[in-house]
């Protein structure tokens, strides 16, 4: 590290040897950890359905239908779910994009795609956090753990054979627990993407290297999570 005299600072820096182990991670161990995460979610669901098979709705001879979540809730659902979508496909080329998509389309039309996935995943951020805080503002509520939740849990929420129907409130324990779990990634996701967004507004290069790690496992915990709940 030396010394400059134009006002950005992070120039006297001429060579950072954390950079190597940010370098590693993400050529390395970043890809790894998505690739498991999302591969062994997906391994895991049709382990499930192969052993459980596809659970049939069986309806009443006379239904009685009522409103499970009003239209607000709907919409913010769909909202947040389009903006997870989003998110997570930029987010994802971001990681394999190199590797998988550009051999196909080549590096001219990857590098355009890429440019365009780069603002899709800034602009969707904050729809897709404008989303949780609604549902934390609306659901929170519903979500406090109850004692009854620990019969929901015994019971294996329904998808133990020959288990019995347990009534759980409005969200079960299972639910809950998604509902924390979301809560929670999404805390740690939007303070490093924050910071992602206004690079050195509030870290150094050091710590930038740092939350873009931690925003990188948090996302591939988020991406399995989303599809043990998509299922």
């Amino acid at each position: 590290v030396g010394r400059v005299s134009i006002p950005d600072s992070k120039l006297s820096y001429l060579e950072q040897p954390q950079g190597r182990t940010w370098r590693a991670f993400k050529e390395s161990w970043a890809p790894w950890i998505l690739g498991l995460a999302v591969t062994l979610t997906l391994l895991v669901l049709l382990l499930v359905y192969l052993l459980r098979g596809p659970q049939r709705y069986v309806r009443d001879a006379l239904p009685v239908f009522l409103i499970r979540y009003s239209v607000i809730e709907r919409f913010n659902h769909w909202m947040t779910a389009t903006s997870f979508i989003v998110l997570a496909f930029t987010g994802l080329n971001y990681v394999f994009g190199k590797r998988l998509l550009m051999p196909l389309v080549g590096p001219d039309a990857f590098g355009e795609f890429s440019q365009v996935a780069k603002y899709a995943h800034n602009f969707f951020s904050w729809p897709f956090t404008l989303g949780v805080l609604i549902m934390i503002v609306v659901w929170t509520r519903d979500n406090l753990p109850r004692r009854i939740d620990l019969d929901w849990l015994r019971a294996g929420g329904g998808l133990l054979k020959n288990s019995r129907h347990v009534s759980a409130g409005r969200f079960n324990a299972g639910q809950k627990l998604l509902f924390w779990a979301v809560v929670l990634a999404s805390v740690i996701i939007f303070g490093s993407g924050l910071a992602l967004l206004f690079p050195f507004t509030f870290l150094d290069v050091n710590g930038m290297q740092l939350w873009s790690s931690v925003h990188s496992i948090a996302a591939a915990l988020f991406i399995a999570l989303i599809l043990g709940h998509i299922y």
